[in-house]
């Protein structure tokens, strides 16, 4: 039995073709290559993204980026081009760069090894060695698939090669420890000569490498390669029908696989196939119209593929067929097998009562998902009320959520406030419609419920912080005096004491520096000096009155703001006379906090020298016989 999970948005990806996602640096973390531009670490439980690379206009990313633990990222730019950095590296045009004379097919990264560039002409070897050999391939060989596996501690790289009339070849290279060479094993494949091919994925077990073909007719060919005693053996599997132009396919196991790109009735979109018995387990239609080049990936044991303009995940579950579970006669009631839900990731058969509900969920947020079916307020109410007890039961990252709250952030004829706040503090907000959510509060003036998502969400995007730092500045008092809070206002400080509690609420919240010095280009100059003063207040601020500011930041947390806004406006505040008089009280003050804190390290050696010297001796539990010896000062 085999279940796909709802999707999962997790990174959007504009409208070019996607080019690899694969293992980061964490077990939870992967990294992204597309656009030929754009690379990008996510963190795929938070859906954050938590490192971005991009590269100057002109260049192209021509290779996926891959992760090793002795050389960080690497990745190829113009196919001459090999570019390596670690995770920590901002400036992606200072990394460590390396030009090779031959164009490089692809990057591949094995546990313990040096990272082992292929190149176009079909020559293998690790990086700091590939300048020295030479190709195998003629003019006109197409590399179709390369991979890289760890059999029994050797490293073997396979190629499957498509030669000039059209027949396959797996060249094996295997790796010597000993003395650091390459032998090289070429093998014919059975084949289809006269049938494109459509997709092929290599996946290992054991000492074995499987290496599935699928052609435009349909036919699913594998062979199974022995590295280690250079065999092969190709056989036909089945015969899938219903395939689109472009599709493509990862090999889950000995008997499934799956595949992005087929039909089923009137929709198209991912599939789980049996190629032991030759069915179909399950089948996931696709919310939004599929790419040209769809291209399906396998990382962190959930499946990866992008339409429309957003990267999916999809968690699934798979398990051996046997002829039962083919059949549907498994040993359960008869009257429990009227529908299996295949959205959840357990393989269990759901109760009855289970399923009833799950699709009233399903049918509610459907209709109130749809402009044309739910067109006034009240209805809208209604409806929402009698799911709203129901709503925890369902992820709030699948597909259903998105387009619901995207019909709440974007309905024109109302509003729908009470949602909306209960959408924020149940935390139910799609994590890719953030920067939607905050637009739309913006757009409305529902400064009460920005002041819920600061209290509810903790995992909020840097642009959107900057949003609504820019928008709290720029409100007239009138429109915050309902989040007055009962505060007074402190004396010397130059924001009211609405503001200043938005302000210090932004303050706390976690942010990576990167993307903020990014995003703080955002904010109005004029709002840009009015923060400064604040910052600069907080610093100046004595012990007497920080007891009666709300929820006040730490000195660690007003200086991280400081550095980023100083650094994401540095021109501005250069050639601007405005913010000379607030940069010189920054410098003034920021200059007596360093004497103060350089006096306190002398201090502090000081009093050490004293505890050391000074120390009352400890009894200490000796035996019979003890030297000792004495210093005389």
């Amino acid at each position: 039995m085999a279940t796909i999970g709802e999707s999962v948005a997790v990174l959007h990806v504009k409208d070019a073709k996607l080019e690899d996602v694969v293992e980061s640096f964490e077990p939870t973390h992967i990294t992204v290559t597309y656009n030929t531009k754009y690379i990008s670490v996510v963190e795929t439980e938070t859906q954050k993204t938590v490192k971005s690379w991009s590269v100057r206009r002109g260049q192209e990313i021509t290779s996926p980026t891959v992760w090793n633990e002795k050389e960080g990222f690497l990745t190829v730019i113009d196919k001459k081009e090999v570019r390596l950095w670690t995770k920590d590296e901002v400036n992606f045009e200072k990394c460590k760069k390396k030009h090779f004379p031959h164009n490089i097919h692809q990057i591949l990264s094995v546990k313990g090894y040096e990272p082992v560039v292929v190149c176009d002409n079909g020559a293998v070897n690790v990086l700091s060695k590939i300048k020295d050999s030479n190709g195998t391939l003629e003019d006109g060989d197409l590399i179709l698939k390369c991979q890289a596996f760890l059999i029994k501690d050797r490293m073997v790289v396979l190629c499957l090669v498509q030669k000039q009339n059209k027949s396959l070849q797996m060249i094996t290279h295997t790796f010597s420890d000993d003395d650091g060479t390459w032998s090289c094993d070429t093998s014919d494949v059975d084949c289809q000569v006269d049938v494109p091919v459509c997709t092929c994925h290599m996946r290992q077990f054991g000492n074995e490498i499987r290496c599935h073909v699928l052609y435009s007719s349909g036919d699913l060919h594998s062979s199974n390669i022995s590295p280690l005693t250079n065999s092969i053996r190709s056989q036909k599997l089945c015969h899938l029908n219903c395939l689109q132009k472009s599709v493509s396919m990862v090999i889950l196991n000995s008997t499934h696989i799956a595949i992005a790109g087929i039909k089923q009735g009137n929709h198209i979109g991912l599939g789980i196939y049996d190629t032991r018995f030759d069915v179909l387990h399950t089948f996931r239609p696709f919310t939004e119209n599929m790419t040209e080049d769809i291209k399906l990936f396998h990382c962190n044991n959930c499946l990866f593929t992008s339409y429309g303009k957003t990267l999916y995940m999809y968690p699934y579950s798979c398990q051996r067929s046997t002829v039962a579970t083919i059949l549907g006669k498994q040993n359960i009631q008869a009257d429990n097998i009227e529908r299996v839900a295949e959205w959840g990731m357990t393989t269990k058969v759901p109760k009855k009562k289970d399923c009833e509900k799950e699709e009233n969920i399903r049918n509610i947020l459907q209709q109130l998902s749809d402009e044309t079916k739910v067109t006034n307020y009240k209805k809208f109410t209604e409806m929402f009320n009698k799911v709203k007890p129901l709503l925890s039961d369902l992820e709030s990252q699948s597909n259903l959520m998105l387009h619901f709250v995207q019909r709440c952030l974007t309905e024109k004829k109302f509003f729908p406030k009470t949602e909306v706040r209960f959408l924020i503090e149940t935390q139910a907000i799609p994590s890719v419609l953030m920067t939607h959510l905050f637009d739309a509060l913006i757009k409305h003036k529902e400064t009460g419920l920005l002041k819920n998502i600061l209290e509810y969400i903790s995992n909020i995007p840097e642009s959107c912080l900057c949003k609504m730092l820019d928008y709290i500045l720029s409100l007239e008092e009138k429109d915050l005096d309902e989040q007055q809070n009962g505060q007074s206002t402190v004396e010397g400080c130059p924001l009211s004491s609405s503001k200043m509690y938005f302000i210090n609420q932004i303050l706390h919240m976690a942010f990576n520096d990167v993307f903020l010095v990014e995003c703080v280009g955002m904010l109005s100059f004029k709002n840009v000096l009015v923060l400064l003063e604040y910052l600069y207040f907080l610093l100046n601020i004595g012990p007497e009155q920080i007891e009666d500011i709300p929820n006040n930041p730490s000195l660690g947390q007003v200086v991280d703001w400081l550095c980023c806004i100083l650094d994401g406006h540095f021109t501005q505040l250069i050639i601007s006379p405005d913010a000379r008089g607030v940069l010189v009280h920054l410098h003034s003050i920021v200059e007596s906090q360093v004497e103060f804190y350089d006096q306190l390290v002398s201090l502090d050696a000081l009093l050490q020298q004293l505890k050391s010297r000074c120390a009352i001796p400890t009894n200490k539990m000796v035996g019979q016989y003890c030297i000792e010896v004495l210093h005389i000062l």
